[in-house]
């Protein structure tokens, strides 16, 4: 099992939805080596896809509102999963043989 000692999140902290924008949580969305990066970015809106499609906490009042934000997060997660596959799969083919 691995520990995370957490820390002040960076200014520009990509994944606030896990971060809550307060402390590191140690996702390596902002890591310095792309390649580290673009694979946690892709694992985390792997994640929030994950949870959108599966969201079953509809509250009577706004679940309108709720399943228009589901359906837009999926849109928006389908299309993140695209780039950094896209993107990985370019820093893949860049190495030296």
């Amino acid at each position: 099992m691995n520990s995370i000692c957490c820390g002040i999140n960076k200014k520009k902290c990509y994944n606030g939805f896990e971060s809550y924008g307060e402390i590191c949580v140690g996702c390596q969305c902002c890591s310095d080596d792309k390649r580290v990066r673009w694979q946690a970015r892709l694992d985390l809106h792997q994640r929030l896809l994950e949870h959108d499609l599966h969201f079953d906490n509809w509250i009577v009042g706004i679940k309108r509102i709720q399943k228009r934000n589901i359906k837009s997060g999926i849109i928006w997660n389908n299309r993140r999963i695209a780039r950094y596959k896209y993107l990985l799969r370019e820093v893949s083919n860049d190495r030296p043989k």
